[in-house]
């Protein structure tokens, strides 16, 4: 009996949840909704109507139509969420990856001519020439070309961190150089050729180790600037190879058809002349504007000193609220070539110099730097100011492996005796004992530090990441 009762209130309980559900509204659904990474979506819709089918249908068309646009997109440029896809026009980034395809495909034009000429010179075409004289040739620029790209890099492989603009920037002037040599080498005498031609393959030699130096931390910095962090280095440099592709294919297209209209012309036309320097003038102009677009967050000689002249030229640092230049703004003013410093009235600054160094150069005897090779182990740097007639530099030794936010100290506390030497040196006033320029030096930079590493990180400066060029030398007491 309880059995039948229990399958009784089974039925009418069932027979009561059939009745809810089929006197549920027809539009009375939920939506779920989901969302990938690179910004897509699909939704899902529980109804079963003809209305809602046709609704889906209308969704599944319109994504498959929204995938088809976006896949140049996620091939191109890196995957970023809907909502930070602004990133990639407000950061830069879509200026710079015009630009730097741009002079791709301007040497890829350039190319062509210069391959053209260089197999003129070699005798294609021409009687009495031979295969082996030509590979021989080749053979000779190819080995020099090897060759300037060790010494490159055996002498300037720790520089390439510091200045990735103006390395950036020398490694495109270098093939501009090297194009333009193989350009005009067949037209010099035969004598000359293959000097000329060795010539031409050492900068584009130059070029390809300073331009794969930088390349790695210009891709970083775009990484973090995207949001991606050092997880997306990958995908950055995955989406510039896919660039250079795109580039390279177009660049074929376009260098056959170039090839063909050159050829028509003859050798020595003024079209070729005019038309080479267009394409150089171009890809020098859009590297350049690629490399202002570039804004670095850390601190070089040349960015420390932008913003240590724009803090100390503030009534000497000595205000409370110090808008400092920020890397925007010291991308648009910075030199973007290697040029030397030499200034009428300024000192030059040596960082890591040995302590022989500093004994023999310094203005200070041997037994008082002695005694402040002591007393500054708490600094962990010697500051002193070279005894070298009317041009003085100032000199620094450290006591042991500074930090990078201790170097980025060094220089501003140089930068204080810079000035008080300078300003010495353009009053016409002699400097006998510069120890008062250091004793006011050594104040001021207890007390404008603070400020000055408060300044810089509200800028946008991280202190942490500074590359200052120093001698290598670490002095220690045995």
């Amino acid at each position: 009996m309880v059995h039948r009762r229990h399958l009784f209130f089974t039925f009418v309980l069932r027979a009561c949840c059939c009745s809810a559900l089929a006197l549920q509204p027809p539009g009375d659904s939920f939506t779920v909704v989901s969302r990938n990474a690179d910004g897509s979506r699909i939704i899902y819709t529980d109804g079963g109507d003809d209305d809602q089918r046709r609704a889906r249908g209308r969704r599944r068309r319109h994504r498959r139509r929204r995938k088809l646009l976006s896949s140049p997109s996620s091939t191109f440029l890196p995957s970023l969420p809907e909502d930070r896809r602004h990133l990639l026009r407000e950061t830069g980034y879509l200026e710079y990856v015009c630009m730097d395809n741009l002079q791709d495909l301007t040497t890829a034009l350039r190319s062509v001519l210069a391959t053209q000429r260089v197999l003129e010179g070699v005798g294609v075409g021409r009687e009495g020439a031979t295969a082996l004289a030509a590979t021989l040739d080749f053979l000779i620029r190819d080995g020099c070309g090897m060759i300037a790209s060790l010494v490159l890099t055996s002498g300037f492989s720790s520089t390439f961190r510091r200045d990735i603009k103006r390395w950036k920037l020398f490694a495109d002037a270098a093939v501009d150089a090297g194009i333009t040599l193989e350009v005009v080498a067949p037209s010099l005498p035969s004598r000359w050729f293959l000097p000329v031609l060795c010539g031409a393959n050492v900068c584009k030699a130059l070029c390809g180790v300073a331009a794969g130096a930088v390349c790695g931390p210009v891709q970083l910095h775009w990484a973090a600037r995207l949001g991606l962090g050092d997880e997306g280095l990958s995908e950055v440099a995955a989406k510039a190879g896919a660039q250079r592709t795109i580039v390279g294919a177009t660049g074929l297209v376009l260098s056959g058809l170039f090839a063909r209209w050159m050829g028509g012309r003859g050798a020595n036309r003024p079209v070729w002349v005019g038309m080479y320097a267009v394409l150089t003038a171009l890809h020098l102009l859009a590297n350049y504007r690629s490399m202002r677009i570039v804004r670095l967050n850390w601190l070089n000689r040349e960015r420390m000193d932008l913003i240590l002249e724009d803090f100390l030229g503030r009534d000497g640092g000595s205000g409370d609220t110090l808008g400092l230049i920020d890397p925007a703004g010291a991308a648009r003013v910075e030199s973007l070539v290697f040029r030397p410093r030499v200034r009428r009235h300024q000192c030059g600054v040596r960082l890591g110099v040995s302590f022989n160094d500093l004994v023999r150069c310094s203005i200070e005897s041997s037994s008082e730097l002695q005694s402040r090779l002591i007393g500054g182990l708490g600094d962990g740097y010697v500051l002193s100011v070279s005894n070298n007639g009317r041009r003085r530099s100032v000199l620094v030794s450290f006591l042991r492996s500074l930090s990078r936010r201790d170097i980025a100290r060094t220089c501003l506390h140089a930068k204080l005796v810079e000035r008080a030497l300078s300003e010495l040196e353009q009053s016409g006033r002699r400097i006998d004992s510069p120890q008062l320029a250091q004793a006011r030096a050594d104040s001021d930079v207890v007390r404008l530090w603070p400020k000055f590493e408060k300044t810089a990180r509200t800028a946008g400066w991280d202190l942490d990441k500074t590359e200052i060029a120093v001698e290598g030398y670490e002095v220690s007491i045995e």
